[in-house]
């Protein structure tokens, strides 16, 4: 039943922020040694505009940032991962894929991608990716369960091939676009850009596959 003075909430918040200030820092410097890490970042109104909290986490740790910015500048100012040496998950974004470094994409993202898409258009060959997705997900959930750290050579083939073939046939439906004769290049469908996405950053879309330390999403 109390009622506070706005002075003294942020009497509080500035209080905890100072006192909190080395486990930042210790979480900070964990997080930089970690074998795979997860970053993401979530638009926040601050005195009626729009700006960004930062995140870069694992299991055990989470690490916040405030920024006024979204993308690289802000990536560069709050500094976690310059100079991480892990493999970093995250969804497509472009200022997270022109870093260096091993990565990963999230396959939550993906699968909304392709269940949006295939809403939309109907085409076969997006219902069988979605379906592929999730029977690697499986195949790696249950090797874990029982010990395994690898799928066999067999399995990994096999879905490989599978994968080539499910793209390979949305390429086919989904062709680029024919010149304009105008100046830059011509606008792609949704469907191409992702099959394009799907056919540039295929080991990062299959990371999870080949190495058990990194999660399916």
């Amino acid at each position: 039943g109390l009622d506070p003075s706005e002075g003294t909430l942020a009497t509080a918040q500035q209080t905890a922020y100072t006192r909190l200030e080395e486990v930042e820092q210790a979480i900070r410097a964990a997080l930089q040694k970690v074998d795979v890490g997860h970053v993401d970042e979530s638009g926040v109104r601050v005195a009626g505009h729009t700006a960004w909290v930062h995140v870069f986490c694992t299991a055990f740790l989470t690490f916040y940032a405030h920024h006024p910015k979204r993308g690289s500048v802000a990536i560069e100012a709050i500094g976690l991962l310059l100079n991480f040496a892990g493999r970093r998950v995250h969804d497509a974004c472009a200022s997270y894929l022109n870093l260096p470094g091993l990565y990963a994409l999230c396959n939550a993202h993906l699968l909304r991608e392709l269940i949006n898409l295939y809403e939309e258009t109907g085409q076969a060959w997006v219902q069988k990716l979605i379906r592929l997705l999730l029977s690697m997900k499986a195949a790696v959930a249950e090797a874990r369960s029982v010990g395994q750290t690898a799928l066999s050579p067999k399995q990994l083939a096999g879905f490989e091939a599978a994968f080539t073939r499910f793209v390979t046939e949305g390429l086919r439906a989904n062709p680029p676009p024919k010149p304009t004769g105008k100046r830059g290049r011509p606008k792609q469908t949704p469907a191409r850009n992702l099959l394009d996405r799907l056919v540039t950053h295929r080991a990062a879309v299959l990371a999870f596959l080949h190495d058990f330390r990194v999660p399916f999403d």
